[in-house]
């Protein structure tokens, strides 16, 4: 009997892609990320005495350190299953198990992006039980964000820009923005690539499906039903630092303690960590999204 595998559900991983920053570490449990602080500087600067050195200061030095951490997933398949190295259902299921390594390592990515303690609301609202269900996200606001960073002194990416990642149910509604399709004309087309969407007014965006992005609703009659994050970082706002290479595990029936010859393992295993290095420099968002609709 022929058994073609069918299709199952795809999501993007667009935050590793665009805001944290990898690194890598061996031979440690810990990892810190260092960072010096910036020299303040006087509104009216003094000039140096003639003859006489500038007197030295200590320097600014502020660390974060985390301890790594490890994640994996295991499967079986009985015996009774035709299984080779080339057979379907192996293949299929190593296919799956990258989707569930990358959806792994996304949710606990959004998680601590989500964990972001400076925050922006579409049109300002105070909270996530006043926003509307037209509180979508606009040029203007893609504007206020890049504004509101570069004012902070978040620096931007080596190409230049800021980027910014958003659910395509909030994505749908800046596309259609017209004062966006106008900046858009002068977009870089052929920098568009796997995730980006768009690169505009120096901000690059991402478009993702990841089910990370869970909505929340507002609880007043008449408010959203749909809030979802986006965020938009500049380059040092977030690191993620692998310990080793994530790994593919295989056994063949009769490996280990399957004498019997019962079952066909698969599984993954990594160990890694995430975490923002610099909250100055990323800013959770919080908006309506196309889906909403009014809260009865």
């Amino acid at each position: 009997m022929k058994a073609p595998l069918l299709a199952v559900a795809e999501f993007d991983s667009s935050l590793e892609q665009a805001i944290f920053e990898p690194e890598f570490l061996t031979n440690a449990k810990t990892v810190q990320w260092n960072r010096l602080e910036r020299m303040g500087v006087a509104t009216t600067p003094a000039q140096l005495t003639e003859g006489v050195a500038p007197k030295p200061e200590a320097v600014t030095l502020n660390n974060i350190t985390a301890t790594m951490e490890e994640y994996g997933r295991a499967v079986y398949f009985s015996s009774l299953a035709v299984l080779t190295t080339k057979s379907p259902l192996i293949q299929g299921q190593i296919k799956n198990l990258g989707f569930c390594l990358k959806e792994t390592r996304d949710r606990l990515l959004y998680a601590i992006a989500n964990a972001a303690t400076n925050v922006s609301r579409v049109n300002d609202r105070a909270n996530d039980n006043a926003t509307a269900v037209g509180d979508f996200i606009s040029m203007e606001e893609v504007q206020e964000f890049k504004s509101t960073l570069a004012g902070l002194g978040a620096p931007k990416k080596p190409d230049g820009a800021y980027v910014l990642v958003l659910h395509t149910t909030q994505y749908g509604n800046l596309a259609v923005d017209p004062n966006w399709l106008q900046a858009s004309v002068f977009s870089y087309a052929d920098e568009i690539r796997m995730g980006m969407v768009n690169y505009v007014v120096g901000v690059r965006v991402f478009e993702t499906n990841s089910n990370s992005f869970a909505a929340t609703a507002s609880t007043t009659t008449g408010n959203s039903s749909k809030i979802r994050s986006g965020f938009i970082a500049g380059a040092g706002a977030a690191k993620v630092t692998d310990l080793k290479a994530t790994e593919i595990h295989t056994q063949v029936p009769g490996a280990g303690s399957d004498w019997t010859k019962r079952r066909y393992q698969l599984g993954w295993t990594g160990v890694f960590k995430g975490a923002i290095v610099n909250q100055s420099f990323i800013r959770k968002i919080r908006a309506s999204s196309n889906d909403a609709t009014a809260v009865a």
